[in-house]
């Protein structure tokens, strides 16, 4: 992506755990969020931790991480994240 080799780019949702959560897509990415109503979509979820283990880092330099309000839901299990950078 751009010259770049060391970026991670994932088709999932970041949430508290793995598995599947409804999509409920907004007129705009500003306004797409998890719930359960009608017109949603299903999406992987994914934690970051899990992420970052799965890809064998060992640290992370950056994180950019887009949660539009659900982010107390994904920081809580940065755990293993947390321990081994310096974020």
């Amino acid at each position: 992506m751009n010259g770049l080799n060391n970026v991670y780019i994932c088709n999932a949702a970041a949430s508290s755990e793995i598995g599947y959560a409804k999509l409920k897509l907004g007129e705009s990415s500003l306004t797409s969020y998890l719930k359960d109503y009608a017109g949603t979509i299903n999406v992987k979820t994914v934690t970051i931790d899990d992420v970052v283990t799965n890809l064998g880092l060992g640290c992370v330099d950056i994180l950019k991480v887009d949660v539009e309000g659900y982010g107390f839901n994904v920081f809580r299990v940065l755990k293993k994240l947390l321990k081994n950078s310096d974020l």
